[in-house]
């Protein structure tokens, strides 16, 4: 795992004046992550791409590389315990020259956390990280029929680069997904 960056963690209030931590992704996390992903409703999971594995889970945490995929979990605290709520990453192409301008965004909010401000104010974290590193771009691949994640990248300043036809499958169905995209 290379160094944590601490420069990322933010500490940022809801519109229900919820208290959340934005912050890298640790391996300690995979039971926590494990507990959001399992968790979220056939949607949600839906729009992650899939049926997500322990397994793979556990191989998100067990092999962090800040400097390849930049993982930020938001982190309330719920008694009894510390609860994430919300993941996101950008992928960067380092090994790529003609593409190290750019990166790769996704993020996830748990289905008890959606319509709160908590998916704007972790996009506009990722996107101040990615200014600061030097980013030109980051992209967003999102299924045509998520509206409430399409409105709220375009309220962050992405807009459409493309429509890719039948890019996902799931319900036993074909779907499209945009290109949404910002540049700085």
């Amino acid at each position: 795992m290379s160094n944590y960056p601490k420069e990322h963690e933010k500490i940022v209030m809801l519109r229900d004046r919820t208290i959340v931590l934005l912050r890298p992704e640790l391996p300690s996390d995979a039971g926590m992550l494990w507990e959001m992903v399992s968790s979220l409703s056939n949607e949600s999971r839906r729009f992650l791409g899939g049926n997500l594995k322990r397994k793979k889970i556990d191989g998100w945490t067990r092999r962090i590389n800040y400097d390849l995929v930049l993982p930020i979990v938001g982190v309330i605290e719920e008694q009894p315990k510390t609860r994430i709520v919300a993941i996101a990453s950008l992928r960067f192409f380092k090994g790529f020259p003609a593409f190290q301008h750019k990166a790769e965004f996704g993020i996830t909010v748990h289905d008890d956390f959606q319509r709160k401000g908590l998916g704007a104010e972790l996009t506009k974290h990722m996107l101040e990280i990615a200014q600061k590193r030097g980013l030109k771009k980051v992209t967003v691949h999102v299924g045509t029929e998520n509206k409430k994640a399409v409105r709220m990248y375009e309220k962050c300043g992405f807009k459409i680069e493309a429509i890719l036809e039948k890019e996902h499958f799931a319900d036993g169905k074909y779907y499209d997904n945009y290109v949404m995209s910002i540049f700085f």
